[in-house]
């Protein structure tokens, strides 16, 4: 007897409760189970959302003894397991991304305090700021979409979302630089690294 009823391969599934009375005859009247589509839907899913369904299905079907309750028990603490380990390393992704965006614009700012130095073509220039603020940009959209796991680790969660607020602050400012720099001729350009900002 499958703990979860997907696996009995039948279009009118029996409770736990029935397989102990021995009332195992099909009873046509009830929901109709598809099992075939059920288990095409099940192959597309991550091992998280599988767990998922498949604690649900086991609650539905009755846990009528020890045996039941350890396989539901034993699902949980994997479904709560892969829970936390996806959102380890979906945090490490967007902290990755902030990294590796902060080391970009620190180069930004080592090449800006050379006058831009030695030259590179405007679009170049504009890369090296246009593309680490998406980056950062990408993290803050990640961040809407995250939910942390271990309320525990909220300090730390307030306080990279402070750093990425301050970051597309400064890189604000790189790129109003750079925007104004783009405009002007090359002996106006060499003069705004002498001006008072």
């Amino acid at each position: 007897m499958p703990f979860d009823y997907l696996w009995q391969f039948m279009n009118f599934p029996i409770t736990n409760q029935e397989f102990y009375s021995h009332n195992t005859k099909i009873d046509r009247s009830k929901l109709f189970f598809d099992f075939d589509k059920e288990i095409s839907l099940y192959e597309t899913m991550d091992e998280i959302a599988k767990l998922e369904a498949s604690v649900v299905r086991i609650e539905a079907m009755g846990v009528k003894n020890a045996m039941i309750f350890d396989r539901l028990a034993w699902k949980k603490r994997q479904l709560e397991y892969l829970k936390m380990k996806k959102n380890i390393d979906d945090f490490s992704v967007i902290t990755n991304t902030y990294n590796v965006a902060i080391n970009e614009m620190n180069e930004f700012i080592a090449f800006r305090n050379k006058h831009f130095k030695p030259e590179i073509t405007d679009a170049q220039l504009k890369s090296k700021i246009d593309i680490p603020k998406e980056r950062l940009i990408e993290c803050q959209k990640r961040l809407k979409d995250f939910v942390l796991y271990d309320q525990q680790n909220q300090p730390t969660l307030d306080s990279f979302k402070k750093g990425l607020e301050l970051a597309l602050e400064q890189f604000g400012e790189h790129e109003k630089f750079v925007t104004e720099y783009l405009k002007k001729t090359k002996t106006l350009r060499k003069m705004m690294f002498y001006k008072k900002l």
